[in-house]
């Protein structure tokens, strides 16, 4: 007997390793998943979009990609890329100095800097803003755009003359600059179709609106400029139309200008993510949740190219880095299993929970043997109940190791984000008390945890009593004997119920407080599984026994 419960011991710690080095996860992305990505993704690195946009004389964005890939490597530890693109790009520089205003050739801009006669000689990188801070520059842009045959340039030229803005000062006044900067910019931004035709026609119908004395409308065109603004006061002209150009739409825009006004040193990150995944919205969303790691490990995913990026911001995970004392082993996974679960990720999860699975099923045969000793012996008669304790407990032994292996899935979403200073909507009270009214408890994944808890508890009791069950069917003694004692384990069976009522009281004590923020549903749902538990083990099990036993001591 312990002959075979050494032998299940060592199966089930041989499996759980195995299923802990499958380089898949339940819940997010693993590093080694994304290294592998990383290395099949040739042309999709950010050195590769950065030569993209040098090969187009783009310095400006190139710089950013290449500034994002060293900020990235140095947040995750990793070697230093090949420095030569950088150093390409600062001699671009140094042979076009003129292009240091524009960030590269753009017909529209480069016209601008005609008209205002900028020094042939910038002392290093210009913003947009910079270059609209003389009133003399701003009238001369806005002389040129006024040329415009573009109905939209025109009409955001006339929202010059709004006067019920409320997070600028009016052109008209003495501080009206900002204004008049962020509405130049915009025009501009349109002239040069920087941004997308949906964007476009939303700026229009904003203005127009506005200009109609929608204060509503009035609202949103102001966080459109100041998100215009925040962004062209960090960025010079091309790396700013790249970057509006692929924000998607205004109210993207805004999120994003929130986030890099809250993450100022992050910009670089911040940009790539952006121009290397076209997925503004699943940047936003990665990055909205208040997780500490959330910029390391979409740093991470920019390192290893755009498959990788694309894998982390789809999991809305953080990515997975094994404990230091599994470390040692995922490092020995040779590569090409690795790229092989790349390729078949569906197979790979398969395979992972598959070798949990007979872990945890080896483990509760060890346990069996070592905890029930003779009554596992007498029970060999009822294979099937056997296999079916085993099961459960190997599934049981399954989920533990999931949620071991993946603190991740543990981690509890934020049901009421903050809101960006940058959206100016105003709530409808007859929604507001609309949504009030139609509240309901959402069932979050600390509660599911919770609930995940107290059935994998009763779900052991259950076994528990079926073996001594077992044990005392199989006890070599007469039916009389039998059933006293059977009605001898009675407290033993209703374990369930104690267990369940327990669950309840104090799942309600950490509600009150505050140690949990589940809902009363895992509290009440404690004493309900033990109430279903103990009237199946009682009806379906214990009652057939005893009535057995009864019959059989009446005969004797």
């Amino acid at each position: 007997m312990k002959i075979l419960a050494t032998v299940s011991l060592i199966l089930a710690l041989v499996l759980a390793l195995a299923g802990l080095v499958v380089p898949v996860q339940f819940g997010s992305v693993s590093a080694a998943w994304l290294e592998a990505a990383g290395r099949g993704s040739e042309g999709q690195s950010l050195a590769d979009e950065a030569q993209a946009y040098l090969d187009l004389g783009k310095t400006g964005p190139a710089a950013v990609l290449m500034e994002a890939d060293q900020q990235a490597r140095e947040l995750n530890g990793l070697p230093p890329s090949d420095s030569s693109l950088a150093e390409e790009i600062a001699a671009y520089r140094v042979e076009h100095p003129q292009l240091t205003y524009v960030g590269g050739p753009d017909p529209f801009f480069e016209q601008f800097l005609a008209l205002i006669k900028v020094p042939k000689e910038p002392s290093g990188t210009v913003t947009v803003n910079a270059l609209l801070i003389p009133a003399r520059n701003r009238a001369e842009l806005l002389a040129f755009l006024k040329n415009s045959s573009n109905a939209t340039v025109l009409k955001l030229l006339e929202t010059r003359d709004l006067t019920t803005v409320t997070r600028f000062m009016p052109v008209s006044a003495p501080a009206g600059a900002p204004l008049e900067s962020a509405i130049l910019t915009s025009a501009l931004l349109v002239q040069g179709e920087d941004f997308s035709p949906e964007t476009v026609r939303a700026i229009r119908t904003l203005a127009t609106a506005a200009l109609a004395g929608d204060l509503s409308a009035v609202d949103k065109l102001e966080a459109l400029y100041l998100s215009v603004l925040g962004s062209a006061g960090r960025m010079d002209w091309v790396t700013l139309a790249e970057w509006t150009g692929h924000a998607g739409s205004w109210t993207d825009l805004t999120a994003l200008t929130t986030l890099l006004r809250q993450n100022t040193d992050r910009l670089p990150l911040l940009y790539a993510s952006v121009l290397l995944s076209d997925d503004p919205r699943g940047v936003i969303d990665y990055l909205g949740e208040p997780d500490e790691t959330a910029w390391r490990d979409l740093a991470l995913g920019l390192a290893n190219g755009k498959t990788a990026l694309a894998a982390v911001l789809e999991s809305g995970r953080p990515v997975y880095h094994p404990p230091a004392w599994l470390a040692p082993l995922t490092r020995r996974v040779p590569p090409d299993w690795i790229d092989l679960a790349v390729r078949h990720p569906s197979a790979a999860l398969a395979l992972k929970l598959a070798l949990f699975f007979l872990a945890g099923f080896f483990l509760a045969m060890c346990l069996k043997r070592l905890l029930a000793g003779q009554a596992i012996r007498e029970a060999r008669r009822r294979g099937l109940l056997a296999v079916v304790v085993d099961a459960g407990l190997g599934g049981i032994l399954l989920l533990i190791l999931v949620l071991v292996s993946e603190p991740n899935l543990l981690a509890q979403p934020v049901s009421e984000p903050g809101k960006s200073f940058l959206e100016f909507e105003i709530a409808n009270p007859a929604d507001i008390i609309k949504e009030q009214a139609m509240d309901m408890p959402q069932l979050d994944q600390i509660t599911l945890l919770v609930l995940l808890i107290f059935f994998v508890l009763q779900l052991l009791i259950y076994s528990i009593c079926l073996i001594k069950l077992a044990q005392v069917r199989n006890a070599p003694t007469p039916a009389a004997m039998k059933l006293k004692l059977l009605e001898n384990e009675e407290n033993l069976f209703d374990t369930g119920l104690y267990v369940g009522l327990t669950g309840t009281i104090i799942s309600l004590l950490m509600l009150a407080m505050g140690i949990v923020q589940a809902s009363l549903v895992a509290a009440y749902a404690s004493t309900l599984f033990g109430i279903i538990f103990v009237a199946l083990l009682k009806i379906l099990n214990v009652r057939p026994l005893r009535r057995k036993l009864i019959l059989e001591a009446g005969v004797r």
